[in-house]
């Protein structure tokens, strides 16, 4: 009787391990590309138009059973936006899959017909070419939210980065900081910084209801009782 469990217990185990080795396989298999985004000197663009090419690669992907258990597919793709400090110099990338090319190639010269984008080899790659014959002083750290997706961030219209005509003194670019930092770096000094984008999924949206209306119901409570 004490062993009856054991089946089920088995079953799940190797369920969790397929799904580990199909997804590994899956992402394996996928074929990426590294693009180097080349910016003219000035850029008459607020970042709204970098909002619209987010939206353009907002990609849904559905699956079926047969995609989902067998083949390993995990749905929407990655694409991945990067700011590369490599001695002193600062490069911007994206890093998409190469079925996906078109479409991030597409959305970028739309908002931005003055860039010049091309192909690159993986700088992530190249960095650690003769790792073997030095030594390497490394460290990483992923940002993380404090609070629940549904919480806003301070976004560019916090910063007064949405209308061209907002007076100069007004604004306060977020991003002045990061490239003062990656401009200083010296030769043989490198900082990476990437962010993944993918396309949320109608379980995050219904998470985020679900806080909201918690929320709303904790501050109705708090709220005091009008005297009678």
């Amino acid at each position: 009787v004490d062993f009856l469990w054991l089946p089920a217990v088995l079953v799940f185990v190797f369920w969790r391990l397929w799904m580990y080795y199909i997804n590994s396989k899956y992402i394996m298999s996928l074929d990426w590309v590294l693009l180097e985004i080349k910016l003219p000197r000035e850029i008459a663009k607020t970042p709204k138009a970098m909002e619209v090419v987010f939206n353009g690669l907002h990609v849904v992907k559905g699956l079926n059973f047969f995609e989902k258990n067998w083949l390993g597919l995990t749905g929407s793709p990655w694409f991945s936006f990067e700011i590369v400090g490599i001695d002193g110099e600062i490069h911007f990338f994206a890093r998409t899959q190469k079925f996906h090319r078109n479409l991030v190639e597409s959305q970028l010269y739309a908002q931005y017909p003055d860039i010049e984008i091309v192909e690159v080899d993986d700088y992530a790659k190249t960095a650690f070419i003769d790792g073997f014959n030095r030594d390497w002083d490394c460290s990483g750290a992923e940002f993380k939210f404090t609070k629940d997706n549904a919480y806003p961030i301070k976004t560019y219209i916090d910063y007064g980065l949405h209308e061209l005509s907002t007076k100069e003194e007004q604004k306060t670019d977020p991003m002045t900081s990061m490239i003062e930092l990656l401009s200083t770096l010296k030769v043989g000094e490198q900082m990476w910084m990437q962010i993944l984008i993918r396309a949320t999924t109608k379980k995050w949206e219904e998470e985020g209801a679900t806080l909201i209306k918690k929320i709303l119901k904790e501050k109705e409570k708090s709220m005091p009782k009008p005297k009678e």
